[in-house]
């Protein structure tokens, strides 16, 4: 019985250390995933072929324990071999099955969906040849049985005839000395020397026969020994096997590392690609929020610019009614006419002041509006621009309405103008002092307003400058956006106070707006009660200028605080400068490191591709390898097999030969010695009852003929 082993290698393979393993996402990687997942599966059906492969190798050590090897009963006998030939055979042998299980195995082997069935049928198949073996070995024990007992009756017949031999022999000299005494016998002692012969034939026939079946023996016995030899060879390779079960075990524990790695790796990559997949989001993100930015930074700087334009404007409409105050002045004969254009101009220049430091709010307002919407206000932005515009409209409808009253004023002037001629000269002399005053204060004022619109203009350029710097900052802003959220909730704080300020600060200047123009009714009222009497318009004119005098104080008073205002929110937005720089600075430190981060994290993530796709191509060589191997393996079972059956047709011939010829030996010998026998007893017989002469001649030639005859068939048999 042939066998065959299996030689399982455990693969040299770099591994490399867990931290370095990628990953891979599953969307991104598709191959990957179905190539661990092939993996996978070959482990599976790698385990349970060891799990099989184990299983055999212990059924065959059981086995080859307890029954012994067959391999040289199904090779044919030869019976003209030496003993040192078939030792030299035998090692051929080994040799032979130490080459072939060096080949390696198929590829097909390591598939259990088509190995199942062979090995299952290639167990039914060893169970019959070794069904087949068993029977041939009891025919074989048959056989020898039957030798020896034809060996020890041969045994028996030699010693007989030896025995009768020496009768003869006996009997010859008593016949001898008969002769010579010259008693009559000489025929029957030629035929009996005749006989002599023809037994002595016979003998040497018997004699060469127990020769041959001595030669039998003789390879018999070299047959065990060959089976012994094969035992020894069978035992070795059980050796062989139990250390390749060892290696297909240890196979196994590497593999089950091997598929804790890639487990691990999986995990590892999906890590790495979710961390990625956040930070491109994060990317986009941004990107997109300083895309909004940039567009709203253009707004802003459309409207500022409109802004600008309105307050060119503003101060050529302001330049005109200096120019008109300065030819009011001129005008020493209209000093009614003086004041009352000095209280528009006063007027015009309060509203003029409340539009710029309202324009310098809002411009303010805006600002911190931007820096809020960076902090995540953008539609908060659009609503206090629209505010800002029908503000503006609003304002403008009133300065309309108020350049209507002051037109309305003008021309009641100058009806009140003829009655206020007649009483021009009794208060010359005061309204001279009254005028110096007033001139000074309006000097003073006018110098003060003028200082006032020369810092809101420059304060305009620098919320112009501030706003170019926001727009060149906004690209920083919005990386700084997640980290300075504690940040804008306080500035939002203080921009939210100063605008409560600022609102406080317009409600003011409305309820000024308000009494304004009910000191204007009252100077209506005082213009009807002067042309009643004269005395009561210089009582209303004396407290008119004790009012205007409150109203210029308040006025200073209300500047004061819109200036202390205005350095707070100055002061508030230099905090915020200070603090936009530090968040600067932190925001530039945490995109190094959040560059280095990632480019670490790329520099390890192509090498761990690298690594994934050498371990992948050296895993797909020693699969191609494998497969080449096992394709050789397979070719070279196929070919064992066959020549399995060869020699088992030709054993089985050669057995069935054998056992022929032997029967017909045993059968021919059997008849060989019943007719020595008969022809002893017959012999006997004639000794003790001698016959006539003829009789026995005749008889003797006839039966030694006989004898010469079958002997000689035999032998030529």
């Amino acid at each position: 019985m042939f066998s065959h082993t299996v030689d399982i290698k455990r693969p040299e393979q770099k591994w490399t250390p867990l931290q370095l393993l990628p990953a891979v996402g599953k969307s991104d990687h598709p191959e990957l995933m179905q190539h661990l997942a092939r993996l996978r599966q070959e482990i599976a059906d790698l385990r349970d072929y060891s799990e099989r492969v184990t299983k055999e190798l212990r059924a065959l050590q059981l086995k080859q324990d307890s029954d012994l090897p067959r391999t040289a009963a199904e090779r044919p006998i030869d019976t003209n071999t030496t003993p040192e030939v078939f030792h030299i055979e035998a090692e051929k042998s080994v040799r032979g099955v130490e080459r072939f299980n060096d080949i390696p195995l198929p590829a097909w082997t390591l598939d259990m969906q088509l190995m199942c069935p062979l090995i299952s049928a290639y167990d039914t198949r060893l169970k019959d040849q070794q069904a087949l073996l068993d029977r041939r070995e009891t025919d074989v024990k048959a056989l020898a049985e039957n030798v020896m007992t034809l060996t020890k009756e041969n045994e028996a017949l030699r010693n007989d005839v030896r025995s009768k031999a020496s009768q003869l022999q006996a009997l010859f000299a008593g016949d001898g000395e008969g002769n010579s005494d010259g008693k009559p016998g000489g025929k029957s002692i030629v035929a009996l020397l005749h006989e002599k012969d023809e037994l002595e034939e016979l003998h040497n026939v018997t004699k060469e026969q127990n020769e041959v079946l001595l030669k039998q023996n003789h390879l018999m016995k070299c047959h065990v020994e060959q089976c012994e030899q094969t035992m020894e060879l069978l035992r070795s390779q059980v050796v062989e096997a139990e250390e390749q079960e060892a290696a297909a075990s240890e196979t196994l524990r590497h593999n089950k590392a091997l598929e804790q790695l890639l487990n691990e790796a999986k995990i590892q990559l999906e890590e790495l690609l979710e961390e990625r997949d956040s930070l491109q989001a994060s990317k986009e993100h941004q990107e997109r929020e300083l895309s909004t930015l940039r567009s709203k930074c253009s707004q802003l700087e459309d409207q500022t610019a409109m802004l600008q334009q309105q307050l060119n404007k503003e101060r050529q409409i302001a330049q005109e009614a200096e120019e008109a105050s300065k030819s009011r002045e001129a005008e020493k004969q209209l000093q009614v006419q003086a004041l009352e254009n000095q209280l528009t101009d006063m007027q015009d220049n309060f509203v003029q002041l409340s539009h710029e430091n309202e324009d310098a709010d809002r411009e303010t307002q805006k600002a911190r509006e931007i820096i809020d919407y960076l902090e995540e206000k953008a539609s908060a932005l659009e609503q206090e621009n629209e505010q800002v515009k029908n503000s503006l409209s609003e304002l403008n409808q009133k300065y309309q309405e108020l350049a209507i009253e002051k037109e309305k004023l003008s021309a009641s002037a100058k009806v009140v103008k003829n009655q206020l001629d007649k009483i021009r000269e009794q208060h010359a002399s005061e309204l001279v002092l009254q005028r110096s005053l007033m001139d000074d204060r309006f000097e003073g004022a006018t110098n003060q307003l003028q200082q006032q619109v020369e810092q809101l203009r420059q304060r305009t350029q620098d919320l112009a400058t501030s706003n170019s710097d926001l727009t060149l900052r906004t690209e920083a802003a919005e990386r700084r956006c997640k980290i300075s959220d504690a940040a804008a909730t306080q500035a939002q704080q203080e921009l939210r106070s100063a605008s409560r300020s600022h609102q406080a600060l317009v409600q003011q200047l409305q309820q000024t707006k308000i009494s304004l123009e009910k000191e204007r009714d009252k100077l209506r009222e005082e213009v009807d009660a002067l042309k009643v009497t004269t005395a009561d318009t210089v009582s209303a004119a004396v407290n008119e200028k004790q009012r205007l005098e409150q109203e210029l104080v308040q006025v200073r008073s209300a500047l004061a605080s819109e200036e202390q205002v205005k350095r707070h929110a100055q002061s508030s937005l230099d905090a915020l400068k200070e603090r936009i720089t530090e968040l600067n600075g932190r925001n530039a430190s945490i995109e190094d490191e959040l560059l280095g981060i990632r480019r670490k994290h790329e520099k390890e993530i192509d090498e761990v591709k690298r690594q994934y796709s050498e371990q992948l191509s050296l895993a797909e060589g020693k699969l191609r390898t494998l497969a080449q191997e096992s394709q050789a393996k397979e070719q070279q079972a196929i070919q064992l097999m066959k020549e399995e059956e060869e020699l088992r047709q030709k054993m089985q011939r050669e057995y069935d030969n054998e056992r022929n010829t032997l029967e017909s030996k045993i059968s021919k010998l059997r008849s060989a010695n019943s007719l020595l026998r008969s022809k002893m007893l017959e012999l006997f017989q004639s000794l003790e009852l001698p016959p006539s002469k003829d009789y026995v001649l005749g008889m003797t030639s006839f039966d030694n003929g006989s004898v010469r005859s079958s002997c000689i068939t035999e032998s030529l048999s």
